[in-house]
């Protein structure tokens, strides 16, 4: 039995044996890895050289640790594989994967520092079956100070690596590395180590997406790798449309460079490339506030919880910040975020998707949020993209008035488009009566007459509207005569507690109801105090029309230097305000032109009545006094330069405005005195048609104490040619010596009426 049972056991493997088993085991092990994820990525056949960056990362030997963390898309690995190819070093390289724990990480580290080290295989060995991962961790960091040349150890996708024991080995190979190599960290987001110490120790080189995006001529290039071989302002503008992210601007490249139909397939393919590669990496939480916050155009954290729904939305935006999400910080405190644009977009679909019709709540919610925080153009902006309309219509209630004189003013028209309801008017009067003034202001008098029928005929709750401020808005329509305007705008001054916004706007309307009465001082009082207060409120287009009104009156008693500083200060606010097509600008047109007319500045002169000629369709007879005003101070500047035909023209649109508004007759009497100033027979021609532009320019010159050889030194002539043209001037004019030609220049306004030093 013994016998038996001994003759068949099988025979005991030799000590040998054993070791030849346990090799191959190892040997087998080392293969399958090297297979799976070790070794350098061979290069991809649409890859593009970015020797530029490469080279900085080569430069970047002095630095132990080398970060390259992005977002998915950007090319991390295909870069660093790049830099691998043409550094010359031995690189190591271990792509992580998620379920690695420290065994795991110990085991890959050890075979891709072995792969990479040709002749420390053997000592390398032993690591795999080493008792701890810190073990292991020392007997590699052992064999590398070893090794003849500096090794290049890179780990990929370190952002995966989950289990404690692992990421404790990572941190104690930071700890261990080797003077004569360097470590090479690739993740979405920043690994777990101490950054802030390796900076402060000038011991990190960083790469982040700023470093990664592509630059114009790399996308060119990688366009045409795609086979698209697109003009330059395309690939221009799809590269800054994708922001330099290489994964979106090669889907858009292979979508413009396919044939028909690959539209479709372009845009799916993005959003399936962030539902596989990006979203499924998030909590289910992260997923959902990320989608409803695709609606904001800008990201913080109050607006955040107010919009999605979440709580603490501000730590959550600094996390998947630093987690590389594609959330981009737009200060350097980190308050204010946004999404990525290509990333925003394919969040907003899959929010279509997962919440059919949330996105509407999110634009209401985000309104109320702007309107309590005074962000006006904001809070309009959501609740018209929301189609909220009885929101929008509120929302404009409550701010500056009229929108076309604001910062709004290119929004303004999409806003009450939106509006532009019978029923709806009627519930929001005030409202109407804001747009009536603005369509006038835009030139669309047919819109305004409709808007402010809405407001005469509308629902107007008293207790929304007190008297005070029902005088202001009727005053601002300007539907009465120059008499009741007055009594109105002064009603509505007289209410302490009118905003600035709404006083500045009131106050121009009385001004320019005094100036119209005759009143000039009384004009220039409140037209100073608008002014004021128009600067206070940020509202330029009401100031600069307050400025120029008050040079236009300064101008008509003959203070001329007044007059030329507020033309000069209305330029300067028109200017700095952008609001060189505003038809509230005219009023520094008119001022500018008159005060260059006496200055014999022609150029200006011409500029001037060029942009009278762009805005004056604009302002039509729905704000009719201040078209006629204008008009007939455009009219005299023609006038004054001869120009019978464009001064006539614009008589004719004062008619015209005047027939369909009865009420302002009483700006009827300074037509006619121009229209009679003009047809005088030979009297215009004789004083100023004639007269040549050099003829002209000495002008003003004529108007100062200089002598003829010092106005022959400033105009660049001779004495005898200043001589000759004063002279045709005298003729012309039909006087007899220079201050009788100063006088008769002055009263036709071509220039400032006494003479002054200069």
């Amino acid at each position: 039995m013994t016998q038996l049972r001994s003759s068949t056991r099988p025979p005991a493997p030799s000590r040998v044996a054993r070791s030849a088993s346990t090799t191959a085991r190892d040997s087998c092990r080392e293969q399958r890895l090297a297979r799976s994820r070790l070794g350098v990525p061979p290069p991809r056949d649409d890859q593009i050289q970015r020797a530029g960056l490469v080279n900085r990362l080569r430069v970047a030997r002095s630095a132990d640790v080398v970060t390259v963390t992005a977002p998915p898309g950007y090319g991390k690995t295909t870069l660093v594989a790049d830099w691998a190819r043409r550094d010359g070093r031995p690189f190591a390289w271990y792509r992580i994967a998620e379920a690695d724990d420290g065994a795991s990480f110990v085991a890959h580290l050890a075979a891709a520092v072995s792969s990479a080290t040709v002749g420390r295989r053997a000592a390398l060995r032993s690591v795999v079956r080493s008792g701890t991962p810190e073990e292991g961790v020392a007997a590699i960091a052992r064999a590398l100070a070893q090794f003849e040349s500096q090794v290049v150890v890179v780990l990929d996708d370190v952002d995966l690596l989950g289990d404690q024991s692992a990421i404790r080995a990572l941190q104690l190979f930071v700890e261990e590395l080797p003077a004569e190599c360097q470590l090479v960290l690739v993740a979405r987001a920043e690994p777990p180590l101490p950054l802030p110490r390796l900076r402060a120790s000038r011991s990190l080189a960083e790469f982040g997406v700023d470093d990664l995006r592509l630059t114009d001529r790399e996308a060119g290039a990688l366009a045409r790798a795609h086979g698209a071989h697109l003009p330059v302002a395309d690939v221009l503008a799809m590269n800054r449309l994708a922001e330099g992210w290489p994964a979106g601007f090669s889907l858009g490249a292979a979508r413009r460079g396919s044939a028909a139909g690959a539209a479709a397939r372009g845009v799916r393919g993005i959003l399936e490339y962030f539902r596989t590669d990006v979203l499924t990496d998030l909590a289910e939480d992260d997923i959902r506030f990320l989608t409803r916050a695709s609606a904001l155009d800008r990201l913080c954290g109050p607006l955040c919880d107010a919009v999605t729904g979440s709580v603490d939305s501000g730590e959550r935006l600094e996390r998947l910040e630093r987690s590389n999400l594609f959330v981009v910080p737009l200060d350097h405190e980190r308050r204010w975020y946004r999404i990525h644009g290509i990333f925003r977009n394919a969040l907003f679909r899959e929010l279509e998707g997962r919440e059919p019709g949330l996105a509407a709540t999110l634009w209401h919610r985000a309104a109320d949020w702007y309107a309590e925080h005074g962000d006006f153009g904001l809070a309009v902006d959501y609740a018209y993209t929301a189609g909220d309309v009885d929101q929008l219509a509120s929302l404009i209630e409550r701010d500056t008035v009229p929108l076309s004189g604001t910062r709004y003013r290119t929004r303004a028209e999409h806003w009450l488009e939106a509006l532009d309801d019978e029923e709806l008017l009627a519930r929001h009067p005030i409202a109407a009566a804001i747009g009536a003034v603005t369509w006038a202001m835009l030139g669309r008098a047919d819109d305004a007459d409709r808007w402010a029928h809405a407001f005469d005929t509308g629902d107007l709750d008293p207790g929304v509207l007190d008297p005070a401020r029902r005088a202001f808005v009727q005053s601002l329509i300007m539907r009465e005569t120059p008499d009741d305007v007055r009594a109105d705008a002064e009603r509505a001054v007289s209410d302490p507690e009118l905003d600035h916004s709404w006083r500045a706007p009131a106050l121009l309307v009385l001004g320019g109801a005094y100036a119209i009465g005759g009143d000039r001082d009384a004009a220039d009082a409140v037209l100073r105090e608008a002014a004021d207060l128009a600067a206070v409120a940020c509202v330029p287009a009401i100031e600069s029309a307050a400025v120029a009104y008050r040079s236009l009156l300064a101008a008509e008693v003959g203070a001329w230097s007044l007059a030329d500083a507020l033309a000069a200060q209305a330029c300067g606010i028109v200017t700095d305000a952008r609001l060189e097509n505003d038809v509230t600008s005219l009023f520094a047109y008119a001022a500018s032109s008159s005060a260059a007319l006496r200055r014999g500045d022609w150029l200006t002169v011409h500029d001037a009545l060029q942009q009278s000629e762009r805005l004056l369709p604009g302002l039509t007879y729905a704000i009719g006094s201040f078209a006629v005003i204008l008009r007939l101070e455009f009219a005299r500047v023609w006038s004054a330069l001869g120009d019978r035909e464009h001064a006539l023209e614009l008589l004719a649109e004062m008619d015209a405005i005047l027939a369909r508004r009865p009420e302002l007759e009483v700006l009827r009497d300074d037509t006619v005195e121009l229209r009679e100033e003009i047809r005088v027979p030979g009297e215009r021609e004789s004083r100023s048609s004639t007269l040549t532009a050099a003829e002209l320019r000495l002008l003003p010159l004529l108007t100062t104490h200089l002598s003829f050889r010092e106005i022959a030194d400033r105009l660049y002539v001779s004495r005898n040619t200043v001589k000759t043209q004063a002279i045709s001037v005298y003729r012309k004019l039909g006087v007899s010596s220079r201050g009788e030609a100063v006088a008769h220049a002055s009263r036709v306004g071509l220039v400032a009426g006494e003479l002054h030093e200069t």
